[in-house]
């Protein structure tokens, strides 16, 4: 029950189990009402399971285990959800041996600070690591100052992760006091601890070597990696300060850098500024993978600012007993000889806050981030009313905000006068707040009516995503009463919604909580959907937002969707997804229903024009956003966007819907594989009236006419489905009686092969982009039994001249497996021609139909038969008109495939239609030079050759010359007194 319930039980002063309970568990009821975020309940959502219910986190717990020893089965490692509920995951422990001794193996952890919590999707374990952490009176758990644990969800069990190498040394002495480990806390074992966004490596922060050491969490055994060293070069060149840096803090940033796409690591660090100089926190940002360091953050901390932070308190009064005002700073430098700093008499506490940068933390959309200041001298001290000659704490800590403007981080500072309540049984007593003071982390328990401390957070900081839209943050925080516990806040108000105590009333004022870890990783995914009018795949500024309309996150091989999201007024979305793992993001599919705003719509052509942020990023033929693998376009689609890493902001994934699509068409032919290669060859007929059907699949992108379609292969075998929207399809054949499928996909050639399998009767899925035409669908057709199967092939002329001599070829196969007989082969020829001859003179014939008999045709035998024939001599008035020409084959018994057995020609005939005009002037004088002029033209479809004009002169008019025609074309017979001209050709309308 003890371990349900708190983190330690206090040595010093005994409290009944019932106010332990009321602290416990009901959050404080007098806290300030807190204004709901506004929301209509669009454009934010979550598809995160665990962020949707009662959130859970992990913090670590601190109690003596040397000086006065709690009992062993108090926690070091606790989780707790936002409304209050606690479960302990591992014991604090109890010592092997004597005081300077770790805690005994399988007894507990021991001291833990840093927490770094892995989901198990990539190393498919879903545990928690703790690392070990120096401080005064909490031993060692059994691995020593480098130990890392874990906690496995799996099971409900601790254990022994790994050692980290050259963490520092263990306890030094077995003194009760616990004074040599003094002048380490800090400097040696491990600090903070983050898991990579793509969820591959452990980073630990090495106070003793001040390197970041990195292990693969890939498998269930983490594996050590080359440690990376800090680039402390960016902060200063000063030796002395150079030594006094201290690194803590790890932070990875929710956006990737922008030049390299590789994750941004944040490294926090403190300048202690040791004896008695002026400590400074800093911030390091390294661009994983490189080299490429920066500073972004340089916080002085002995500032007006910071000096000014316990104003109205009685820690404040406690420290001008020693100390003019003038000279009090909210900071100092970090010194171990305790006796030598501000101690307030009669309870010998220490009043001298010494900064330790613990935490960094970023806003879920990376636009603020957050620093966690510990008060180290809480690690220092008693936990409680110390023995003569030793000293306790009220450790005072800090949160500070930097918001990012114009490319650096700058301190958020009130603008405002603000007033916070300060008491948490006492509405009515305010505060003036501090200008960092963002939160109010000023609330307590207090007698009197002066706050007794009022920077009372503890340095771990947590920002949670909500579905509701807005963000909570929890820090670890002074409660009052000596206790202490979390303090709960949304962004949108400085005071807290919830405490919950952890460490019950009357224990201590130290710095008794570690860090906090969110047990539950997510990303986030924003964009928005708009109408892409004219149907290019780019936003242009007049296509208007689609706002009110249904998203949906779903894992590739389930159906129901992990989380919906509804667009708001400007077609914006976010949505928190989980991390590291394959998903798609796609309109819902009933928006796209008859009578429904998006009905007759469909994605907009991918990923056009190169611009991120007018482009579509949905694949217009699977209708998913697809995020697959660690990089751009892998996946099924091939266009798919790296997978979401852990707290990753990705933005910009948009979608255009669109009215205006290219159709597509799939089709091809239908033929008979007579050698069975699974090939089509050259004297391979098609088959004709074999029903094919097209059906799309489901979860296609969205489908504006209806399906499924149905068509027939033409006399050629050919088929063809037209008007076809984006998406996926396949062919359904309905197989011909007394037929097989050919072997499907023969010889890597696309248009030759045959694409149905004969287990299915169905093609492959054929994805349809906007205008894609997919004509290689072939079918190709195997007869089963021995079988007669004649065909024939005509040739002739396609342009003759009327009354010329036509030839007609006719060519007969036999491609069965058995012998035809009373073999039947006819030309009906045109109607008015006239045959000539030829070379196999018909059995008879009968008016226009030329007749062969032939009494048998044996397997793979085949003839040619050449028919000469005159063209009709008179078409009419018609100056073009077109004959036919109808060629048959026959048998009997009738032939297996009659599909074959026809063939026709159609032949156009043509004519000359030749006229001629003269004209000369209608009067002359007598003896002047007349000008005749002779006009020719052949107005006709055909040649006209030997053309011959001929025209007498009256007897009145002498020839004297010609003086244009062509050349040699024409002369004068005197004798006839007649010009004529002779043109041995004139072209249609020359």
């Amino acid at each position: 029950m003890t371990a349900l319930t708190r983190c330690h039980r206090s040595v010093y002063r005994c409290i009944s189990w019932i106010l332990v309970i009321i602290f416990a568990i009901i959050p404080l009821l007098t806290l300030p009402v807190s204004v709901e975020a506004q929301t209509d309940g669009r454009g934010f959502a979550s598809a995160v399971a665990c962020l949707n219910g009662d959130v859970a986190i992990a913090t670590t717990c601190f109690a003596d285990t040397i000086f006065a020893p709690v009992p062993a089965s108090d926690p070091a490692l606790v989780r707790v959800t936002l409304s209050g509920a606690k479960q302990p995951l591992a014991s604090i422990g109890t010592r092997q041996g004597g005081y300077g001794q770790r805690i005994a193996r399988h007894s507990g952890i021991g001291s833990v600070y840093g927490l770094a919590y892995d989901d198990g999707s990539i190393s498919g374990v879903r545990r928690l690591f703790a690392a070990a952490f120096t401080r005064r009176f909490t031993s060692f758990g059994p691995l020593g100052v480098g130990g890392v644990y874990e906690y496995r969800f799996d099971d409900g069990q601790w254990y022994e992760s790994f050692t980290v190498p050259n963490t520092g040394r263990d306890r030094p002495s077995g003194d009760q006091n616990d004074m040599a480990i003094l002048e380490d806390v800090g400097k040696t074992g491990l600090g903070d601890m983050e898991i990579s966004p793509d969820g591959t490596t452990l980073y630990i922060m090495n106070l003793a070597t001040r390197q970041i050491e990195r292990y693969d969490v890939t498998q269930p055994t983490p594996q050590r990696l080359e440690p990376l060293s800090i680039k402390y070069s960016m902060i200063t060149s000063n030796r002395q300060t150079l030594n006094n840096l201290r690194p803590f803090a790890l932070e990875f940033a929710p956006t990737p850098d922008s030049a390299t796409g590789n994750p941004r690591l944040f490294i926090g660090i403190t300048d202690t500024a040791s004896p008695n100089g002026e400590p400074n926190a800093y911030v390091l940002e390294w661009i994983v993978h490189t080299d490429n360091w920066q500073r972004v953050i340089a916080q002085p901390l002995i500032t007006s600012i910071f000096n000014e932070r316990f104003h109205n308190s009685t820690y404040l009064w406690a420290i001008q007993i020693r100390k003019a005002k003038e000279n009090i700073t909210g900071w100092n430098a970090w010194n171990e000889q305790l006796e030598k700093l501000q101690i307030y008499n009669p309870s010998r506490a220490i009043f001298h806050a010494q900064p330790f940068l613990t935490d960094i933390e970023f806003s879920p959309n990376g636009q603020e981030l957050r620093l966690g200041l510990r008060d180290r001298v809480g690690d220092l001290t008693f936990f409680g009313p110390p023995p003569t000659g030793h000293y306790t704490a009220i450790a005072q800590g800090d949160t500070l905000n930097y918001r990012f403007v114009n490319g650096y981080w700058q301190l958020e500072q009130l603008n405002s006068l603000r007033k916070d309540q300060v008491n948490i049984n006492d509405p009515q007593q305010l505060y003036i707040a501090h200008r960092a003071d963002w939160l109010n982390d000023h609330l307590h328990s207090y007698p009197g009516d002066r706050p007794a401390h009022v920077e009372n957070h503890m340095g771990s900081i947590l920002a949670i995503p909500s579905p509701s839209g807005y963000e909570q943050i929890v820090v670890t925080s002074l409660l009052g009463s000596n206790s202490s516990g979390l303090m709960a806040y949304r962004r949108d108000q400085p005071h807290p919604f919830r405490a919950i105590t952890l460490i019950p009333p009357g224990s201590n004022k130290s710095t008794a909580l570690g860090d906090l870890e969110l047990l539950c990783t997510y990303a986030f995914i924003s964009g928005q959907l708009w109408h892409d009018v004219n149907g290019n795949g780019i936003r242009e500024a007049t296509e208007p937002p689609l706002n009110s309309v249904t998203l949906q996150v779903m894992a590739p091989d389930q159906s129901t969707p992990l989380g919906e999201v509804v667009t708001d007024n400007s077609g914006s979305y976010t949505i928190a997804v989980p991390p590291n793992r394959a998903l798609h993001v796609r309109v819902a599919p009933a928006e796209f229903a008859p009578g429904r705003s998006l009905a007759g719509m469909v994605y907009a052509p991918v990923n056009v024009g190169g611009d991120d942020t007018r482009d579509s990023d949905a694949h217009p033929t699977f209708g998913v956003v697809e995020f697959a693998g660690r990089h751009t376009g892998n996946g099924v689609t091939g266009t798919a966007l790296p997978l979401p890493l852990r707290e990753e902001l990705i933005r910009n994934v948009d979608i255009g819907l669109t009215r205006r699509f290219q159709p597509a068409v799939i089709g091809d032919r239908v033929w008979l594989d007579q050698n069975q290669n699974g090939l089509q060859d050259n004297n391979e007929a098609g088959v004709a009236g074999v029903s094919l059907r097209l059906e799309r699949l489901p979860g296609s992108a969205p489908q504006v006419t209806s399906y499924p379609r149905t068509t027939f292969s033409d006399v050629q075998g050919y088929y063809s489905f037209a008007g076809l929207e984006p998406g996926s399809y396949r062919v359904f054949v309905t197989l011909p009686d007394g037929h097989a499928f050919a072997p499907p996909a023969i010889g890597g050639d696309p248009q030759r092969d045959s694409d149905i399998d004969a287990r299915t009767n169905f093609s492959s899925v054929i994805l349809l982009g906007h205008g894609e035409v997919r004509t290689e669908i072939d079918v190709g057709l195997v007869r089963l039994q021995t079988q007669m199967d004649l065909s024939i092939d005509l040739r002739a002329p396609t342009i003759a001249v009327v009354g010329d001599e036509l030839q007609y070829t006719m060519t007969y196969r036999h491609t069965g497996d058995r012998v035809a007989n009373n073999v039947v082969i006819q030309l009906e020829m045109p109607v008015g021609t006239t045959l000539l001859n030829a070379d196999q003179p018909p059995t008879r014939q009968d008016g226009p139909r030329l007749i062969w008999q032939l009494p048998r045709l044996s397997q793979g035998s085949t003839g040619t038969i050449n028919i000469r024939v005159r063209a009709p001599t008179n078409i009419g008035n018609n100056l073009v008109q077109t004959v036919t020409a109808i060629a048959t084959i026959s048998a009997t018994p009738a032939d297996d495939n009659p599909t074959n057995n026809r063939a026709q020609r159609i032949t156009q005939l043509t004519r000359a239609e030749v006229g001629v005009s003269k004209s000369a002037p209608a009067v002359v004088l007598s003896g002047d030079e007349l000008l005749y002029t002779l006009r020719v033209v052949n107005r006709g479809s055909a040649v006209a050759n030997n053309v011959v004009v001929t025209d007498p002169l009256p007897p009145q008019v002498d020839f004297v010359s010609f003086l244009q025609a062509p050349a040699g074309s024409c002369r004068y017979e005197g004798i006839q007194r007649t010009v004529r001209c002779t043109l041995a050709g004139l072209s249609p309308n020359q």
